[in-house]
Formats: C-alpha cells, structure tokens, sequence
C-alpha cells in the first residue's frame, strides 16, 4: 500500500468553496502494470479509430 499526496476536490459538500479539507481518500483499484495500462490504451485507440 503507498501513500501519496493528492489534491482532489469534494463535489457534494455544500459550504465555503475555498475550505480546505485534510483526510484520508480511499481508492479502490486493482493493481495493473505499466505494460498491461499501455496496451489498454492502445486498443482503446484502435476501437475509436475503426468506428469513425
């Protein structure tokens, strides 16, 4: 598990826009190489390319 510094924004809280939040954001991914990400795209491309 890593931990990183993010910046995200809240789009359902009502309040001063300008408020700063500070906790914890949970995501829930699975874990995927650089590789199998890459080819991913790829093929996204090629689907888009072929229906125009």
């Amino acid at each position: 598990m890593g931990e990183y510094a993010v910046t995200a924004w809240v789009l359902s809280k009502p309040g001063d826009p300008n408020r700063t939040w500070r906790g914890v954001l949970l995501l829930d991914r699975r874990a995927e190489s650089p590789l199998a990400r890459g080819w991913r795209q790829i093929l996204k491309v090629l689907v888009r390319e072929a229906g125009a």
